[in-house]
């Protein structure tokens, strides 16, 4: 049960945060440490409230592209988008 959040993003392109707990920080963190595209869905919860300030603390640059949506298909959107963009 240890792997299971590092195994549901190693392969990913790009990750959706939504509400969520620690296993979703982690999967956050773990995203953000293998620079991948994530998207945020704002105003659902959880940790999503608290990733601008801890992006701002960790300052540590990982390639990672963060996008911040309300509206859930402009989320999904944007990061087709940013993945066009490579």
């Amino acid at each position: 049960m240890k792997y299971r959040n590092l195994s549901s993003v190693l392969y990913a392109d790009a990750a959706v945060i939504i509400s969520g707990r620690c296993g979703t920080l982690n999967e956050f963190t773990l995203c953000y440490d293998m620079g991948k595209i994530i998207g945020v869905l704002k105003g659902t919860g959880g940790v999503t409230g608290f990733i601008p300030g801890l992006v701002k603390a960790f300052n540590k640059p990982t390639g990672a592209r963060i996008v911040y949506e309300e509206e859930p298909r402009r989320l999904i959107e944007k990061i087709q988008e940013m993945s066009k963009t490579g």
